[in-house]
């Protein structure tokens, strides 16, 4: 294992100086060093890490016993909930290459991205299983189907995980070139198009908001953007340093404010579309956001005088960053 000092800054800069520590290092290092605390929060469940990182491994063994093997391509078409993290977890750990499918986006272009990227696995949740269907239909790269719950579509994935044997989080070493994961840009051009990121990139993206961000030290995120996309880069950052993330599906001004008092968040990532609406609901002096130290946006520029509108309603929390 990878021991931190308290000096954590420091320490990560140091790991993404060492040629040895990849990926799947920061991944395990992240779930196992504070097994009793709690990694995850999703409505009434409260995950801790020891919960997450046994529900990892059983995922890998159900898709190794499914014929999923390093090369492979998995794509995960759902609403936000750990098991989305979780799954992409797994398949980095078993050497696939993961795509996220933005919920909303076509079957069409769905099932583009699948081909384009050879996405052998798909995932969907419950909410979307009819999609997934019109996708398996378009899609020749598509092999497997699993579901995160039930659905006539195809066998539930938790199901058969909790009858799966544990399986042990084992550190991965196919070299700095190796790509766990190809995101796929909107297509507002034309088609979506496929971005590979090596390992090297995933390993200095962690090390970069870990480090260069001002992160609370004992951070409780708030993720409402899309985990299949940008929402999840905060995810690796806020378990290394033994944070919670708490979990909702979807963006609502009076639910996010209410969760920040709650459950004392202190930091969150939005788009601006999404502060707009917060300020523009004119709830924020309703509730205790105290606890709030960064909101970061990204994905599109923020207009100044918002941002001093938000820091009126928030207080000095709004930083912009490229995540």
């Amino acid at each position: 294992m990878l021991y931190v000092t308290l000096n954590f800054k420091e320490e990560v800069k140091k790991m993404s100086s060492l040629t040895d520590v990849n990926y799947s290092d920061l991944l395990i290092e992240a779930l196992t060093r504070y097994p009793t605390r709690t990694a995850f929060v999703a409505g009434d469940r409260r995950l801790s890490y020891d919960m997450v990182r046994d529900r990892i491994g059983r995922f890998m063994r159900v898709l190794s016993d499914h014929g999923v093997a390093p090369g492979d391509g998995i794509g995960v078409l759902s609403a936000n909930m750990p098991e989305v993290w979780m799954v992409q977890a797994a398949a980095t750990l078993l050497g696939l290459h993961y795509s996220g499918l933005h919920p909303l986006g076509s079957a069409e272009d769905h099932a583009y991205v699948c081909d384009d990227g050879g996405v052998n696995v798909l995932i969907v949740d419950p909410a979307h299983a009819s999609v997934g269907g019109e996708i398996m239909a378009k899609s020749a790269a598509v092999r497997h189907t699993f579901v995160l719950g039930q659905s006539d579509l195809a066998p539930d994935l938790i199901h058969l995980s909790e009858s799966a044997p544990p399986t042990q989080l084992v550190r991965y070493d196919f070299g700095p070139e190796h790509v766990p994961w190809i995101a796929y840009t909107g297509g507002t051009t034309g088609r979506p198009k496929g971005v590979k990121l090596p390992d090297r990139a995933m390993s200095q993206a962690v090390v970069s908001v870990t480090a260069a961000l001002d992160l609370p030290s004992s951070p409780r995120y708030l993720a409402v953007a899309p985990l299949s996309h940008a929402g999840v880069l905060p995810i690796v950052p806020t378990l290394l340093r033994g944070g919670t993330i708490v979990v909702h599906q979807g963006f609502d001004p009076e639910q996010w404010l209410r969760t920040v008092q709650d459950e004392r968040v202190n930091w969150s990532f939005c788009v601006p579309t999404m502060l707009y609406k917060l300020l523009d609901s004119g709830l924020a002096s309703k509730y205790d956001v105290s606890s709030l130290e960064t909101l970061m946006y990204g994905a599109s520029p923020m207009s100044p005088s918002r941002i001093a509108e938000a820091h009126e309603a928030l207080g000095p929390v709004v930083a912009r960053r490229s995540i």
